[in-house]
């Protein structure tokens, strides 16, 4: 790796950082004004901008840095972009956002469809992501204390069928045969 493409990735990494700052100081100011409007006194900050100077949540995106990449290795990318800047786990919302600016291209035209779409692929893959209790998603390997899944656990990653624990199975009782014998 050469010294310049050293200094492009320490930039990508500080700007991350700077837009994890941003993001707190503009939650923060969004708190300011909501105290200044239950004081009954004009807000501090009335020309707050409610968006980071970048374009996504992830830092500096090349639109075509997802274009015919692999769904897990994109996510993955998004999401460990997001834990180098201190933003942590993602909703499928921030997850969607950050493909499309990447120009992932998405199998299924309807977005809401393809959101769901992309829910059900995060949730099966257990071994790679997780789902936290917030319904956000994260890297299986930032929570080393959660249990690996079973093999034999249903898609839903929770050893339940439809939301209920599987029931086990009763073996019926050995009934009697009953012989009928044709009369004449």
């Amino acid at each position: 790796m050469s010294d310049r493409d050293t200094i492009l990735q320490m930039l990508k990494v500080a700007e991350q950082r700077l837009e994890a700052q941003e993001i707190q100081v503009i939650e923060t100011k969004k708190t300011v004004n909501r105290l200044c409007e239950w004081a009954d006194i004009p807000a501090r900050y009335p020309d707050l901008d409610f968006s980071p100077s970048k374009p996504t949540c992830t830092g500096v995106v090349r639109g075509d840095e997802y274009y015919e990449k692999p769904l897990a290795w994109v996510v993955r990318q998004i999401l460990e972009a997001r834990h180098g800047a201190g933003l942590g786990p993602a909703t499928v919302d921030e997850i969607y956002a950050a493909m499309e600016d990447g120009s992932y291209q998405f199998e299924i035209p309807d977005r809401e469809t393809a959101k769901r779409g992309l829910h059900i692929s995060l949730a099966k893959n257990s071994s790679t992501f997780h789902k936290l209790p917030s319904g956000k998603f994260g890297m299986r390997e930032w929570y080393p204390g959660v249990k690996e899944p079973k093999a034999d656990e249903s898609a839903n990653g929770n050893g339940h069928h439809n939301g209920k624990p599987r029931q086990k199975r009763q073996q019926p009782e050995p009934r009697e045969e009953v012989v009928v014998s044709e009369m004449e």
